[in-house]
């Protein structure tokens, strides 16, 4: 995979470098825990979240280009 940056292409090993580095630069102390069973909720949360947004979008896009898409309805065609 190639990230476009500018006239530069990145590649998929310096992008996620990239966010390594980011994350580590922009790290800081916590004094908060999350034990391993609330992280795996909020993981599911987060994962069931996501693909219940892409099917949403799916299905809109859909019915939009329905609403556009030429051809006879089903009240005009004779039988």
């Amino acid at each position: 995979m190639r990230v476009m940056r500018g006239s530069k292409r990145v590649s998929g090993v310096e992008a996620a470098l990239l966010v390594v580095l980011l994350l580590k630069l922009t790290e800081a102390e916590s004094q908060a825990y999350i034990d391993p069973g609330t992280g795996s909720v909020v993981l599911q949360l987060l994962a069931g979240l996501f693909f219940a947004g892409l099917i949403t979008i799916k299905r809109w896009s859909r019915f939009v280009t329905g609403l556009f898409k030429k051809g006879p309805k089903s009240d005009d065609v004779e039988k």
